[in-house]
């Protein structure tokens, strides 16, 4: 098939797939990344060893016609952050999600899946339709989920799992596309703000840590020794002690541990947060 990609590294391997079974790049659109925490460098690099353009800016109406005009057969976006537009004049768009759908729609779902403490979860391909998130189910992939995952890892399973879905769904095409589900009401998993990555120490050890497990080094915030803090990295453990929670009970010449309702925190990987992003 000829096929337009949409997306950055984080899905990478979805393109891999495509790439593997053969079928024709006709563009490749995906966003301003910073390369540091969010990256496009491998598809632009793709891109240009295969000669086809590489867009940042959204992918739009003339786009579709210019695709159209081109005999494309297929979009495919994965984690993209832009709505496709109406694609008339191309037979197929798929979207490539990390979570189980309908449950966990939205645009960073990832840490919910830690933070809700789920033992499952997975990677869904589903038609592309006017509402995000919600077109028919195409196929799905799924992963079991254990205490000791981060957001690091959930990543690396979603990743994982994407390519074998996407393998299967294009090995079949035709036969998925026709057999697809409706989705079900489901639910939206909304894009955490500040508040919602901020640990507070008067909290169970067992919920600072799936915090701290649920955004690694995308970092949670915290406040200690009258100052503000982000987190990446930390260990937490039961502990009875008559410490007031987030008090620094401890330090080494790289770690610090911290009293929190019920243990105690050992933080590894912290850095002062000089933008005063905590509230």
């Amino acid at each position: 098939m000829r096929i337009a990609y949409c997306g950055y590294d984080f899905f990478y391997s979805c393109f891999e797939e495509l790439l593997s079974q053969e079928h024709e790049t006709l563009a490749i659109f995906s966003f301003p990344c910073d390369n540091e925490y969010d990256f496009n460098l491998r598809l632009e690099t793709s891109a240009e060893k295969l000669g086809v353009p590489f867009y940042k800016e959204p992918i739009s109406p003339t786009d579709i016609n210019r695709l159209s005009a081109q005999k494309c057969d297929l979009i495919v976006a994965a984690a993209y952050p832009y709505k496709i537009p109406s694609h008339e004049g191309i037979p197929f768009a798929i979207n490539v999600h990390p979570t189980l759908l309908p449950e966990g729609r939205g645009r960073w779902p990832l840490p919910w899946i830690i933070l809700k403490g789920l033992t499952e979860s997975g990677t869904t391909i589903h038609k592309i339709s006017h509402d995000w998130d919600s077109g028919d189910i195409l196929t799905k992939k799924k992963f079991k989920v254990t205490e000791e995952d981060n957001l690091e890892t959930i990543s690396v399973k979603s990743q994982i799992a994407a390519k074998e879905a996407l393998g299967e769904l294009l090995a079949h095409f035709e036969e998925h596309w026709e057999s697809a589900v409706p989705q079900e009401e489901g639910s939206v998993w909304p894009f955490p703000i500040a508040s919602d990555r901020t640990i507070v120490w008067e909290q169970s050890y067992i919920e600072i840590d799936r915090m701290i497990r649920a955004y690694g080094k995308f970092e949670s915030y915290a406040k200690f020794n009258d100052r503000k803090w982000l987190i990446q990295d930390a260990i937490c453990w039961p502990e009875n002690h008559s410490h007031t929670p987030g008090t620094v009970v401890h330090k080494t010449d790289r770690e610090l541990v911290i009293a929190c309702k019920d243990g105690l925190v050992c933080l590894r990987h912290f850095r002062e947060d000089l933008d005063s992003r905590v509230p």
